[in-house]
């Protein structure tokens, strides 16, 4: 699941840059990735008090790497 997590936050911080560059093509993938990130991210949130510390760091590290790109 984590793996899954990294994955989709890494492609919705490729498609955020270059939304934010101005290429607006990439508007529904960007919305697409933004509701996947979500529902992993809740996903994750049920299972974290069976993560042993060092997953949930790295659950913690990624969500901090895609927080300056959530809409507000």
């Amino acid at each position: 699941m984590i793996n899954k997590q990294e994955k989709v936050t890494n492609e919705y911080v490729r498609v955020a840059k270059k939304l934010k560059s101005g290429d607006v093509s990439l508007t529904v993938r960007y919305i697409e990735l933004e509701h996947d990130m979500q529902v992993g991210s809740a996903t994750l949130q049920k299972e974290a008090p069976k993560m042993t510390p060092q997953q949930a760091q790295r659950v913690a590290g990624i969500s901090a790497k895609a927080s300056p790109y959530l809409q507000k």
